[in-house]
């Protein structure tokens, strides 16, 4: 009799056996599985993170839409289309005469043209006290049309000192049309 209970617990245990091994393969595979889902998830949480960035950084760019369009008003002023050399000396004369200066004359030089825009060299001539003159050159570097200083040249004006004379290379830039 012990032998048949023994054989007939062998088989139990042998399926006992099998019935273990293969809880721990379906454990082992379901830990696989939730480590891939865990790490899917981490991976979509910084894509969620770098959406939601994204969608402050439109929002934040619709809130300065007004700014930023005044402010590209102004770069096109800057450097408008054409070359305007009568706007030019007609804003050569405003500054001198709002930094109580004399304009003298302007004469152009040889433009160069670069990719999308062009450099027109110009010579100015301005006459008056000191004081004025800081003040034209501020205007000059300040001012509404960008204006790049290459050379200053100041000597004493027609009626001595204290009037001078300054004698400025400039360039300014204009976009090809």
């Amino acid at each position: 009799m012990a032998v048949k209970k023994s054989a007939v617990s062998f088989p139990w245990a042998v399926l006992g056996i099998i019935g273990a091994a293969a809880m721990l393969f379906l454990l082992y595979h379901q830990l696989g599985l939730l480590q891939a889902a865990r790490q899917e998830r981490a991976a979509e949480g910084q894509t969620l993170e770098r959406t939601r960035q994204h969608l402050r950084q439109l929002e934040n760019t619709r809130d300065h839409a007004a700014l930023l369009q005044l402010q590209l008003q102004a770069l096109e002023q800057a450097i408008p289309t054409g070359a305007g050399e009568d706007e030019l000396i007609e804003y050569m004369q405003r500054i001198a005469d709002n930094t109580g200066s004399g304009f003298i004359q302007l004469t152009f030089g040889e433009r160069s043209s670069k990719e999308g825009y062009t450099e027109m060299p110009f010579t100015v001539s301005f006459q008056g006290r000191y004081q004025g003159l800081v003040d034209l050159l501020g205007e000059l570097q300040y001012g509404g049309r960008i204006i790049t200083i290459d050379q200053l040249k100041i000597g004493k004006g027609q009626d001595e000192l204290p009037n001078l004379r300054a004698d400025i290379t400039c360039k300014t830039y204009y976009r090809n049309k």
